[in-house]
């Protein structure tokens, strides 16, 4: 089975979504976009559901200050995670 994941940092980490959002509102003359939300995704495969599980907060996420860490996220149209893909 192949699990799907999204992580996106937190607002305040999110330094490559804001150098982004600034180069499209300056490059492409676009200032009336205000928002801009990068997600890494992931698929993996050859784990049981339990291994995976307990790898989220831990493999997929990164070390920041105390008080706030990277967190797995789902996109809006997503209804639940971790999601089955199917294989390639």
């Amino acid at each position: 089975m192949v699990y799907r994941l999204y992580v996106e940092k937190k607002p305040g980490f999110d330094h490559e979504a804001q150098a982004t959002l600034k180069d499209i509102q300056s490059f492409l003359r676009i200032p009336e976009l205000t928002n801009l939300r990068l997600l890494n995704r992931y698929d993996v495969e050859g784990l049981d559901e339990e291994l995976f599980r307990k790898s989220i907060p831990t493999v997929f996420s990164e070390p920041c200050p105390a008080s706030s860490t990277s967190a797995p996220t789902l996109p809006a149209s997503a209804s639940s995670w971790p999601t089955a893909a199917t294989a390639r």
